[in-house]
């Protein structure tokens, strides 16, 4: 927001700081669909993005929810710096985390001068006035004390590449862990195992509850990566979980790129029963009108409308960005190879030979993959068609399984389009469930799929449409 709108409505901020990441990952990175990962050296701060949007929830405060909409963000403490626990008694590894290098005051063992191994000795410390004293250190000559970190572990492992902001010092890291080793009475490549494995289980129960609470196909997605830390958590996750996975370009700036990009939101909600074409187009208008007024270029604003009817609200959701934004950050375009290279890691396949392009218009591409599913040892066959829309950059703007694609011209769309919204509504005695529906042309991609009746999609398409001319090409994508 502009400083004067923060002014208005300072209560807007609140929470403000951790969406920072996820809007570097969405714009800076254009992920479509993903779970970021902001890894710091304390915590990781764990959000989605879904169709390209980030999601969002009611904030909650001190356990009270209030009308605030905020990222859903999922907070762990895990990260670098997180510190080792281990019983003394059984010396064995009990924990890792929340406390973090950092919390107790102490430099990380992977990034010092360790020097010689027969000098060093393993000690505990309690990093908190009250915490236990069980978290792990290895210490020169009683003297100056370094912290076990998860860092450390992952660096001994080789899961930080080098020249990685995590990168460390891969001589003492060694000579650490191996003193660990030999106090423990284990070979030190098991116990970092062991860090690794406590630390990956706490994140993946977080990262299942949102894949189940956002039904995403973990097949799909794409694990980013972000902040200093990154290299730390994100490739053991995704080689474990044998999920797709990358970096961040600049991954430690990521919060600061996220800033410098400026994503802008509004929302209105309205409570209105069956909203009509004029309700639409009103809200749409003021929405418009409201996001500009708080910062966001014109051109960049895409809006999306929803309709609930069992709370009988019409909501209205904008998003755009400031002028510092309005110059794409990625120039180059792709050859058709490339784009079907990057289809196939979308949907994640190997090969790339069934992958076909359906088509394109203006900077929109779209592909898809026909394939047949066989069950009861192929009694059975089932049609499975997957859609994948990249930029002109060759960036997955949407990964869609079971859907349809459709093009038509602004002339055709009480015709031609509406046959195909037709075709892919679901009739039953109660109800017609229309489509979930994406369309895309010259620069913008339109998401209808809050909406809830073919005349309230179609009341949208001439609000967006008004202005093109008839022969303009659009693309529609469908699924339920």
């Amino acid at each position: 927001m502009n400083v004067e709108e923060i002014k208005k409505r300072p209560i807007l901020t609140m929470l403000s700081g951790l969406a920072a990441g996820v809007a570097g990952a969405l714009m800076y990175e254009k992920v479509s669909d993903g779970i970021f990962f902001e890894v710091g050296g304390t915590s990781v701060d764990i959000s989605v993005i879904k169709n390209g949007n980030v999601m969002i929830k009611n904030a909650q405060v001190g356990g009270h929810k209030t009308y605030v909409k905020s990222l859903d963000v999922r907070t762990l403490g895990i990260a670098g710096g997180s510190m080792i626990m281990i019983d003394k008694k059984a010396k064995k590894v009990i924990d890792v985390g929340p406390r973090s290098a950092h919390i107790a005051g102490l430099d990380y063992e992977c990034f010092e001068e360790l020097g010689d191994k027969e000098a060093l000795k393993v000690n505990f410390v309690s990093p908190r006035e009250g915490d236990p004293q069980n978290y792990c250190v290895v210490s020169k000559k009683d003297k100056d004390s370094y912290a076990y970190t998860l860092a450390g572990a992952a660096n001994y492992l080789g899961y930080v590449p080098e020249g990685d902001y995590a990168y460390g010092n891969q001589k003492s890291t060694m000579i650490a862990w191996e003193k660990l080793g030999e106090f423990l009475g284990l070979p030190s490549k098991k116990i970092a195992e062991q860090v690794l494995k406590i630390a990956l289980d706490k994140v993946m129960v977080i990262v299942n509850d949102l894949i189940e609470e956002y039904t995403l196909n973990p097949a799909l997605i794409t694990l980013v990566g972000g902040g200093g830390s990154a290299a730390v958590l994100v490739p053991a996750i995704a080689m474990r979980e044998e999920m797709k996975y990358k970096i961040a370009k600049n991954a430690p700036y990521i919060s600061t790129i996220g800033v410098a990009l400026a994503m802008v939101r509004e929302q209105i909600e309205r409570s209105i029963i069956n909203p009509g074409e004029n309700d639409i187009k009103k809200i749409r208008a003021d929405i418009l009108e409201k996001i500009v007024r708080a910062g966001a270029s014109e051109e960049t604003v895409e809006i999306t409308i929803e309709v609930d009817p069992q709370k009988n609200v019409l909501r209205a959701i904008a998003t755009g960005s400031t002028e510092l934004r309005t110059k794409n950050l990625i120039e180059k375009e792709l050859t058709l190879s490339d784009m079907e290279e990057v289809v196939g890691k979308a949907l994640n396949v190997s090969s790339v030979t069934d992958i076909e392009k359906y088509d394109s218009c203006d900077r929109w591409f779209i592909f898809q993959k026909k394939q047949i599913e066989k069950k009861l040892f192929g009694m059975i066959k089932k049609k499975k068609n997957s859609i994948v829309v990249l930029d002109r950059e060759g960036v997955v703007r949407l990964v869609k399984e079971n859907a349809f694609s459709f093009s038509f011209t602004k002339k055709e769309v009480r015709s031609g389009f509406k046959e195909f919204v037709d075709n892919q509504t679901i009739f039953s005695d109660a109800n017609a469930t229309i489509p979930k529906i994406f369309l895309f042309y010259k620069e913008k991609i339109v998401d209808l799929t809050g909406l809830q009746t073919a005349e309230q999609l179609f009341s949208m398409l001439d609000v967006e449409l008004e202005m093109l001319e008839e022969n303009q090409k659009i693309m529609a994508v469908a699924f339920h």
